[in-house]
């Protein structure tokens, strides 16, 4: 009666008001401990608010309703565990449970982009209710005909999916899958607000993942639920938890030792550190251990994006565990029974899975050094695999996720690849994939080139450095022995310029030229070496960049930037032209599009860094012309990159440059223009730009042509120590 009141009432109002009145009024007089029925008629009628009028309901709105349905969430999870709902009917009771943590649910993901007026302490609150609701009734599934069936375990399920279908959302099931998937809307919206409660998502021992534990985790319905749509959720959850540089940042204190558990002690307190790496571990481990098993395909596709997530994330190299070499052979060893295992429809998409997920555990921090022995051990077979697939496989996709492999392995394990035959080499290069012209796929051809980008570049010794900061030369590669001996280098690199680049360059997708460029950042001086007795071969790779910004044929912006950053980076190359370059890129400084505006800002900067060298200094026109470029673009206050690039590159031609004998009629309009950006730049425009005062105060010719603006500048300098938040502007002030 109670209920049937409270619905009517719930209906008078939808029909009185408008979608935000009614949801206030719904949210003002909700109980959140009173009758099940009328909870979730309330929150039917804020779900059809949420999500059919996006403009009517305002944000502040939105959270409120978010807020109040974790708050009822989590009053209901109590009263259940309380025992408050134990003389309801078996089937209707627990129906009406069910639907009222779906409707909740439901309406905590639609309103998940409002979370962020959510404190922190009710965002990590949400995120353990959310936690424990996608492990809630697990183990014991409802049938339609009211009858308990009980768990049927991963390796039990056969090897069809029709234990999944038949479970697919019966019973608790549909309330755990909506909780994964409200947990990974918000873990989506912000990540790094729920780090706090990773205690209560993450589990820290395998015993936890038991069907019979009373621990909850977003991980223990990978291991014990026997919906797949539940499996597919949680594994999405924990993909979006770990996805994200604040996951990388939070995980790099992580630490784990592998201790015999029968000898270890067990301590009182753990610090954080090895919480977090308890967690990195037993995750990881509970992944691997459901892909060796997991007959659906969509589960095994969600599974291997959290495999990559955590193996992106976390610092695997300092664990003292040989968890890389289980996830390798993990990885492969489910991609190798893969044609036996899966339905035909489906094996694309999930070989496509499996190669992503090889690929980040090939590039995982540390990979190098832990895996050489397996790599080595097993090379007839895990590499010989990627080769197979790479040059067998049908699809594009899978071929395209293959490369990705292979370019994993070129860039962390290049030894594996430089002992293979050339001609098995060059069928993976472009002029190879890409010679059926038209006829190859556009993805294909990039994914080729950007393999022999890493395999030029890990043959090479080059690292290459992609910060722009003061702390690095920028853009410089940093130069380690070539791995590869002098004539074989030779070889590779005469082969890349005189077969691979030109068809890169000539490809009709942009994306395939801009991959082809970016193999002209591995130059460093082992392949000037290399490359010293073939001048020719060396200025034709040289011109490559120039080609590309002076023809005027070049239509898209992105391959005319990635050529000015070809060109900041050969700036530092002793054998470079820095005339020409200078030359090339202030015709590219006047190019309207602002995707090419901020790499020549860049790259003009490092020209100027370069201009120190007294073998290789500018001419005295080319400076002043340099120097009216960087002024301009320091007034450019609608690109705050252009601007920080501007002001680093004065402060290099004015550490470089005495004025008795150079034109000086600039140095005011440059003095002015650092002032400017120290006044309105972001924190990096007004770092470099204290970096530029510096150099100008250290040079006695421009100090002795100063005026009033020296005092100006310096007050300004003052000012900065005294008012500005950022500790490296007040340390470079």
């Amino acid at each position: 009666m109670v209920a049937s009141t409270r619905a009517r009432e719930t209906d008078e109002i939808k029909d009185a008001t408008g979608p935000a009145d009614q949801t206030s009024v719904l949210l003002r007089d909700l109980r959140i401990d009173g009758d099940v029925d009328a909870i979730k008629a309330c929150f039917d009628a804020v779900r059809v608010s949420c999500a059919g009028a996006e403009g009517g309901l305002s944000a502040e709105c939105r959270a409120r309703c978010g807020a109040k349905a974790v708050e009822c969430a989590r009053a209901l999870l109590d009263r259940e565990r309380s025992g408050a709902f134990d003389d309801f009917t078996a089937n209707d009771g627990v129906s009406a449970i069910e639907d009222a943590y779906c409707v909740m649910f439901d309406v905590i993901e639609s309103c998940a982009g409002a979370s962020g007026r959510w404190t922190l302490k009710m965002r990590e609150d949400a995120a353990a209710a959310l936690t424990q609701a996608a492990c809630r009734a697990l183990g014991v599934e409802a049938s339609s005909s009211g009858d308990l069936s009980a768990y049927c375990p991963p390796h039990a399920r056969g090897t069809s999916s029709a234990h999944d279908l038949e479970h697919a959302l019966s019973g608790g099931a549909r309330v755990r899958c909506a909780a994964a998937r409200a947990l990974t809307a918000l873990a989506k919206v912000n990540g790094k607000s729920l780090h706090g409660a990773w205690r209560a998502m993450f589990p820290t021992a395998a015993n936890q993942l038991h069907i019979k534990s009373i621990s909850t985790s977003i991980v223990k319905p990978i291991a014990c639920d026997a919906s797949a749509h539940v499996r597919c959720a949680a594994a999405s959850a924990i993909s979006a938890a770990l996805e994200g540089p604040a996951s990388s940042q939070y995980l790099a204190m992580a630490s784990y030792t592998e201790t015999n558990s029968a000898s270890s002690r067990v301590r009182s307190f753990s610090p954080l550190s090895a919480t977090l790496g308890d967690m990195v571990v037993t995750t990881l481990r509970a992944l691997l251990l459901a892909l060796a098993s997991e007959p659906s395909a969509m589960c095994i596709r969600e599974q291997c994006k959290a495999i990559g997530a955590l193996c992106d994330a976390a610092p695997l190299g300092k664990f003292r565990s040989p968890l890389l070499r289980e996830a390798l052979e993990g990885v492969y060893a489910r991609l190798s029974s893969l044609d036996a295992e899966i339905i035909l429809h489906e094996r694309a998409m999930v070989r496509n899975a499996l190669f992503s997920a090889l690929s980040a555990v090939l590039s995982a921090q540390g990979a190098s050094a832990a895996l050489d022995d397996v790599l080595s051990a097993n090379a007839s077979d895990i590499v010989s695999t990627m080769i197979g697939s790479a040059r067998g496989i049908a699809h594009a996709g899978s071929k395209c996720e293959a490369y990705c492999a292979l370019r994993a392995l070129a860039a962390g394990h290049i030894a594996h690849l430089t002992a293979l035959d050339a001609r098995t080499l060059r069928e993976f290069f472009p002029s190879a994939v890409c010679a059926s012209g038209g006829g190859a796929d556009d993805r294909l051809c990039q994914a080729s080139a950007r393999l022999l980008t890493e395999y030029l570049g890990a043959a090479s010794g080059c690292v290459h450095v992609k910060s722009d900061t003061d702390e690095a030369r920028a853009g410089a590669p940093t130069v380690t022995p070539a791995l590869m001996p002098v004539d074989a280098l030779r070889h590779a690199w005469l082969d890349a310029i005189e077969s691979q680049l030109p068809v890169c360059a000539a490809h009709k997708s942009p994306l395939v030229r801009v991959a082809g460029l970016g193999a002209l950042h591995r130059i460093n001086a082992n392949v000037i070496e290399c490359l010293a007795n073939d001048a020719s071969a060396l200025g034709k790779v040289l011109s490559m960049p120039h080609v590309v910004l002076t023809s005027g044929t070049e239509p898209v912006p992105a391959v005319r930037a990635a050529a000015c950053g070809v060109l900041g980076t050969m700036a530092y190359l002793p054998c470079t032209d820095l005339e020409n370059t200078a030359a090339a890129l202030l015709v590219a400084s006047r190019d309207a599009s602002k995707s090419v505006q901020i790499p020549t800002s860049w790259a003009l900067a490092n020209v100027a860094e370069a201009n120190a060298s007294p073998t290789r200094a500018l001419c005295d026109a080319t400076i002043a012309v340099l120097a009216r470029t960087f002024i301009e673009s320091a007034a450019n206050e609608h690109i705050d990159k252009v601007r920080a690039n501007a002001a680093r590159g004065i402060g290099h031609l004015l550490s470089s440059i005495e004025f008795e004998n150079t034109d000086s009629s600039w140095l005011l309009d440059a003095s002015h223009a650092l002032a400017s950006c120290l006044t309105t730049g972001n924190a990096k425009t007004q770092w470099n730009a204290c970096l530029a005062v510096a150099a100008l105060l250290r040079n006695a010719s421009a100090m002795e042509r100063s005026t009033s603006w020296s005092t100006y500048v310096v007050r300004m300098l003052l000012l900065l120590i005294r008012d500005a938040s950022n500790f490296k502007i007040r340390m470079h002030a």
